[in-house]
Formats: C-alpha cells, structure tokens, sequence
C-alpha cells in the first residue's frame, strides 16, 4: 500500500465489518491486514482518521502498534461463569470469542441478541454461526428466561468503577429481567476502557454483573 490512505473505503469496509464481526474482532483483523498492507504507518494513519469515530479501533490499533498480541478468543473463563446454565442469551456479537464459547457450551441453549447501531446482514450474520443458536431481539429474548438462564455481554474495558458495553445490555437490564433469569455476566475483552470518547458504548456500574470476567 503506497500514497495517501483513502480513509472513506476503510471506514465503510470497516462498518460492515464490525456489523457482521463485532467491533473489537473487525479491528483486530483489520490492523493485521493494514499493517500488513502498509506497515505500522498505515496503521496509526487510520487510527488517527478514524479512532474518533470508532473508538474500540483506536483502542485496538493503539495496542497493535505496542506490539500487543492479538487476543486468542479463549474462552475458558467465561464458559466457567455459564457453569449451570441451560440457556444464555449472547447481548452483542464478537466472532472470534463467540465461535470460542459457543464450542465449550455444549448443551446449553443459545441466542445471541444483535447490536443495532452498526446493523448487519441478519441472515448472514446468523449463518456464520452454529444452527442451534437463535436470533432474539429485545422484545422475544425473555423467552429464554428461567432459574437456569443467564446473559452475557462483550465489555470494551473495565475499572473499578465502570465496565464499558453495548447500549442493548442496558435496555435488557430492567428489573422483570433481573427477576427471571439467574445469571448477568460481562466479558472484558479489552483489558482498559477507549482513551477516547467511547461512541456506540455505555457505562455501566461493575456491579451490574453478576460475574465479571477476562
């Protein structure tokens, strides 16, 4: 990749991927190609272009270019917090820590609830995962509800007093949900919040969780 970035392609290739990948997953990926494309000046030129509008980007090519590895998806910690559930709806999608859980939760009913603010091709999006996990939307998903049930959401950084997620885990938090199912479990997969405004997130109180997980 040589001359000047063309930043309009890039942040609409990047919409559609983090509609159909998540996030977090598009950035990872798109870093490695960029920087593969065009070394690590093509990629802080993108961070710089674009990190604003998408700040789990900014987050993930600030660590790309500190030489962070890139996460491996394991999922071994949050399938111990789903340890007795027979069904967890995921609120949120990340391809590569899904497909991880997905394969360490045999048995157990799943559902995954799809972000709205960057919408993807539905069909697709379902189609790249397993036939057994249903699509929910905020208006069905309480039909997985029971004393064994639980939610899970991607959380994009945590401190002590906030953890960082997706607008859809805060409307799927009222209280008739919190008296139906068991389990409320975040999965930090960002070690720290974006440095930047965190656009398309929320915060919320760490005890909102019944589990917080890395």
């Amino acid at each position: 990749m040589t001359g000047a970035v063309d930043l309009g392609t890039i942040e609409q290739a990047f919409r559609v991927a983090a509609a159909e990948l998540g996030m977090c997953d598009a950035a990872w990926r798109f870093a490695q190609q960029l920087s593969t494309a065009g070394g690590p000046e093509v990629v802080e030129q993108v961070r710089d272009g674009l990190g604003r509008v998408f700040p789990v980007l900014d987050a993930v090519f600030s660590r790309h270019l500190a030489s962070t590895p890139a996460p491996s998806g394991d999922a071994s910690a949050a399938a111990r917090a789903c340890a007795g559930l027979r069904r967890l709806v995921l609120v949120g999608l990340e391809a590569r820590w899904t497909d991880a859980l997905v394969k360490q939760l045999e048995g157990v009913e799943l559902a995954v609830l799809l972000p709205a603010a960057l919408p993807g091709d539905v069909g697709r999006v379902m189609a790249n995962l397993p036939p057994a996990v249903q699509h929910v939307t905020l208006d069905d998903f309480q039909r997985l509800a029971g004393p064994k049930s639980g939610l899970l959401t991607f959380v994009y950084g945590a401190t002590a007093q906030g953890a960082f997620v997706l607008p859809e885990w805060v409307r799927a938090q009222g209280p008739d949900v919190r008296a139906q199912f068991r389990s409320f479990i975040g999965w930090a997969i960002l070690d720290a919040p974006p440095d930047v405004y965190p656009r398309w997130l929320v915060e919320v109180p760490p005890t909102a969780f019944t589990a917080l997980v890395s």
